[in-house]
């Protein structure tokens, strides 16, 4: 496990060589001793009340909320099978208590911090980070937890093995011996009595005489001296937050507030949706997944894109979910055109249709891409206010009645909505698989490559004289175009894209699919 996750999970770095993650003696004299200082260093004389060299005790530090303690030593009988590298992909086995069980690409079988992992709720995940140790068994699986023992208590040490303590409360019965995070624990003096009788406080500070410091008068040796202190004191009035190589790691900061920025009201419902799909794209190809992150970091930059965090963690987070690797020029430029462009297209989070505009949803991938069943239902509730019934299309009346019963339980699944469930059955149905060529241009093995616009309308037996605007929705996954050359000139056609929960963008139909095209183009081609 590498050093930022043992912080989180209060366990040892286990490496080969080490003894549960500390230097042995022999290894730390190995690394050699540092250059000493001139000898006109500083100097000061200390006064430190004496203590007597008895058990070692100390007291609970850092933690604000106490610090997790178990009955056992919780890497008792866990062995180190090896380590997972970044950038791989494991098999999941099964999840348990913030643990993963895993088998290799060689086949080994173990189990890695749930931390190290992206992409937990496929059968599949990414390792991230530095990687992770794998184990024969899962810690923390032999010891009970036994609370917490609250910030500045004190506690004797009674043993200390791989990164871990085994202490006990003072003034606590024998048998009440807990293993503590040694990591948490800040050496304490025992309670000492000077000679004129009186108690003092265990572990005072100690007491620097100012008359006896001396600085040095060389310059050389005062640069020796001051050069490493700098660099420290600069960073010390900074606001740091934990940085993360993970998938969406600012996204995550805004959302929790541990950003200068955080998001919006009106932005905050977008963020989460986009985070939701970065830890659990719902795209298996990589195709939809670049587009998808790149319409979402999009819509949430505003004029801002391609300056500032926001836009490295999109190039993060795309790379990752690219499979690690990093995209060429010609695909990098067309997605970040592409997120460019989306700051300035219409947003929506509740879908929404123009004044008087005739819907038209493609429905052929709703039941991957299930966002398109929200814009069905407005769809249908603007009926019940007198608007014009959709135009829906689907690729064969199998589907229909799938998509219908599927549109039942997303309505279930969704009372927030608030649309009602008692809207007319007003459906205007399209099926690909019945349609001519006049309606549907198809490559040679039958594959649509273009719908056109008028030639469906017709097909639906809808007056064209009577429409002077349409809305055409459909999701990320479409693969073909809406040719519009057969429309009237006067008619407006937009294409709203159902892209997350949360977020629908729509913009001119032309503008669109130039820019969906030329990333489709890049993406396919690399």
């Amino acid at each position: 496990m590498d050093r930022g996750l043992a912080a989180v999970f209060d366990v040892p770095v286990v490496t080969q060589g080490t003894q549960g993650g500390r230097f042995s003696d022999v290894q730390a004299q190995n690394l050699g001793t540092p250059a000493r200082l001139p000898s006109t260093s500083v100097t000061a004389t200390v006064t430190q009340p004496a203590v007597s060299a008895q058990t070692e005790t100390a007291y609970v530090g850092t933690r604000v909320t106490g610090l997790r303690s178990f009955s056992h030593h919780p890497y008792a009988g866990v062995r180190v099978l090896g380590r997972v590298e970044p950038k791989t992909y494991v098999n999941v086995l099964r999840q348990e208590s913030g643990w993963v069980q895993v088998q290799t690409t060689a086949g080994t079988t173990g189990w890695v911090s749930s931390r190290s992992l992206f992409g937990l709720q496929g059968e599949r995940a990414l390792v991230v980070g530095r990687g992770a140790s794998l184990y024969d068994k899962r810690p923390f699986s032999q010891g009970a937890s036994q609370g917490s023992l609250p910030k500045g208590a004190s506690v004797t040490v009674l043993e200390r093995q791989g990164g871990w303590a085994k202490v006990q409360r003072l003034n606590a019965p024998a048998d009440s011996s807990v293993w503590v995070s040694a990591r948490y624990l800040r050496p304490q003096a025992p309670t000492a009595k000077p000679a004129n009788g009186t108690t003092r406080s265990s572990g005072p500070s100690p007491r620097v005489e100012p008359s006896s410091l001396s600085m040095p008068s060389d310059p050389l040796s005062l640069v020796l001296l001051l050069g490493p202190v700098v660099p420290i004191l600069g960073h010390l009035g900074k606001r740091r937050v934990p940085l993360s190589n993970s998938p969406g790691s600012l996204l995550r900061r805004r959302l929790m507030a541990q950003s200068r920025r955080p998001f919006t009201a009106e932005d905050r419902p977008v963020a989460e949706s986009l985070l939701g799909y970065v830890e659990a794209p719902t795209d298996s190809d990589r195709f939809s997944r670049a587009l998808r992150v790149s319409l979402g970091y999009g819509s949430l930059s505003g004029n801002a894109w391609g300056k500032g965090s926001l836009y490295s963690d999109y190039l993060q987070t795309r790379q990752t979910l690219l499979g690690g690797e990093k995209p060429n020029r010609t695909e990098g430029i067309a997605l970040s055109r592409l997120a460019r462009a989306v700051s300035q297209w219409t947003r929506t989070g509740t879908p929404s249709f123009a004044p008087g505009a005739l819907p038209v949803i493609d429905l052929t991938p709703a039941e991957d891409e299930t966002t398109l069943f929200h814009h069905w239902a407005v769809a249908l509730d603007r009926v019940s206010q007198g608007e014009e019934p959709p135009i829906l299309l689907a690729r064969s009346a199998r589907q229909r009645t799938r998509l219908i019963a599927a549109l039942a339980q997303w309505r279930a699944a969704n009372p927030e909505s608030g649309l009602r469930p008692d809207v007319p059955s007003a459906f205007r149905w399209v099926f690909l698989d019945e349609v001519g060529t006049e309606v549907v241009q198809r490559d040679e093995a039958g594959k649509p490559l273009a719908v056109r616009l008028g030639a469906l309308l017709r097909a639906a037996q809808v007056d064209l004289k009577g429409v002077g605007a349409i809305d055409v929705v459909t999701g990320v996954r479409a693969s073909w175009t809406w040719d519009r050359a057969d429309l009237p000139a006067t008619v407006e056609v937009r294409l709203i894209l159902g892209v997350l929960k949360n977020l629908s963008l729509a913009a001119p139909l032309e503008q669109v699919q130039a820019l969906l095209g030329s990333a489709r183009r890049a993406l396919t081609s690399a």
